[in-house]
């Protein structure tokens, strides 16, 4: 089992993976302080101040209630950071020449002799 994790840390996957979600994690605070500081404050004033988050609580028990708002106001937040990543994502990709939609090149050429190989063996008789 050691050698075996040995070889997985070898084979570059779990620093690749790493990087990755220490990167992640960056950028993770980076939109959060992006949303919670700049987009948050803004679209509060447009609503008039309205916070869900004090809103729709509904006791359940003495002790225990049922916050509705703050589901619904994390949900919100939730949406104004997956639409900051996607500027941030639109923004890099056109900064790099990168589109979201673009078409996939065709088959390489070992796909496609294989493809030609395929349909030559479906026409022969069985």
């Amino acid at each position: 089992m050691i050698r075996d994790f040995g070889e997985f840390i070898r084979r570059g996957n779990a620093l690749d993976l790493a990087i990755g979600v220490l990167i992640g994690a960056a950028f993770g605070n980076v939109v959060t302080s992006l949303t919670d500081n700049l987009l948050g404050p803004v679209i509060g004033v447009a609503l008039g101040g309205f916070d869900l988050s004090d809103s729709l609580i509904v006791p359940l028990t003495d002790k225990a209630l049922i916050k509705f708002g703050a589901v619904i106001q994390t949900f919100i937040n939730f949406l104004i950071t997956a639409f900051v990543i996607f500027w941030v994502v639109r923004i890099y990709n056109r900064l790099t020449g990168n589109s979201i939609g673009s078409p996939v090149s065709g088959p390489t050429p070992t796909e496609q002799l294989l493809a030609d190989i395929r349909d030559e063996l479906r026409k022969r008789p069985v």
